[in-house]
């Protein structure tokens, strides 16, 4: 389902404009990735929780872990949640 076609959904199901429904659907990705990025998970009722997820080996000393073996990577959010 695009977001126009959800936009629209949600437009015939609400009072809500179709303006107002398309602003709120193209900010959320951006306000969920901010809170994100700072730790905190985003509850969405009737939706789900979403959260970034790490993994990492353990390592005992820091020279077991450099720089190099590190990577960044961009975080988009997707649309999955832990219900």
């Amino acid at each position: 389902m695009s977001t126009k076609e959800q936009c629209e959904y949600i437009v015939d199901s609400t009072t809500a404009s179709a303006s107002d429904v398309k602003a709120v659907l193209l900010s959320l990705p951006k306000i969920m990735e901010l809170n994100m990025k700072n730790g905190r998970s985003v509850k969405l009722e009737g939706i789900g929780t979403f959260r970034y997820k790490v993994s990492a080996a353990m390592v005992d000393k820091e020279v077991d872990a450099p720089v190099s073996k590190m990577r960044s990577e961009t975080h988009k959010v997707s649309l999955f949640a832990y219900l």
